[in-house]
């Protein structure tokens, strides 16, 4: 089987596409009038610090680290719905 392998050039550009994306649906939902700025702000704190731990965290440690997260994280996804079907 063959290893997919993306550099940083492209990592970078797909964070900036979501980056974008994201500011603009912000400035849509701010200007429609449906915009909790206290909520806003608090979750923007938090996608940046999760951000940086998670990448920090990725970059020193690797598939040893990212793999155990993703399936837990599968894990915890496939109990919900198994919780929501009963």
């Amino acid at each position: 089987m063959e290893q997919v392998t993306f550099d940083i050039a492209i990592w970078s550009l797909n964070g900036a596409i979501l980056f974008a994306a994201y500011f603009f649906a912000g400035l849509i939902y701010a200007f429609s009038g449906y915009f909790c700025w206290k909520a806003i702000l608090v979750c923007m704190v938090g996608y940046i610090f999760g951000n940086w731990i998670g990448a920090g965290l990725a970059t020193r440690n690797g598939a040893r680290f990212i793999r155990p997260v993703y399936f837990c994280v599968l894990a915890f996804l496939f109990l919900k719905l198994i919780g929501e079907a009963i």
